[in-house]
């Protein structure tokens, strides 16, 4: 069973489940994740479980995170933005990032923005997608 936390940040409160004791750390989220996600985290924790810690981060308006409010706290750069603040708040001074569909560009998104090289080490994306709907 994850242990579920809730991370202030800035505006929000932001729902992250957390899945083992690993070494490293592996951040996953996708922009439509729901409320109460439990299990393998997209199968991801069984993959991992021993060798990583998965958290599992809920966006604005998606888990028990913090409803949005505007358009653009569904955007995928809002997602990223709040990603930082996660990883910040936790104390990971680094993490890996995996992620499909719509999560896959959030990875690809984050890698991007240069103001976030250095505190993602690698990453892991399938299938990315660029757009969703909520």
């Amino acid at each position: 069973m994850p242990q579920q936390k809730l991370v202030e940040i800035d505006d929000a409160s932001l729902e992250v489940l957390v899945f083992g004791t690993g070494e490293r750390t592996i951040c996953t989220t996708h922009p439509t994740t729901l409320a109460g996600l439990t299990g393998s985290a997209f199968g991801l924790t069984d993959a991992v479980q021993g060798v990583a810690t998965v958290a599992v981060v809920s966006p604005r308006g998606g888990g028990k995170s913090s409803p949005a409010v505007t358009s653009a706290d569904f955007s995928m750069s809002q997602l990223v933005e709040d990603l930082e603040r996660v990883r910040k708040s936790l104390g990971y001074e680094h993490w890996m990032y995996a992620g499909g569909s719509a999560g896959g560009y959030v990875g690809l998104l984050m890698r991007l923005l240069t103001r976030f090289a250095g505190r993602s080490h690698s990453f892991l994306v399938d299938s990315t997608k660029r757009r969703f709907s909520p």
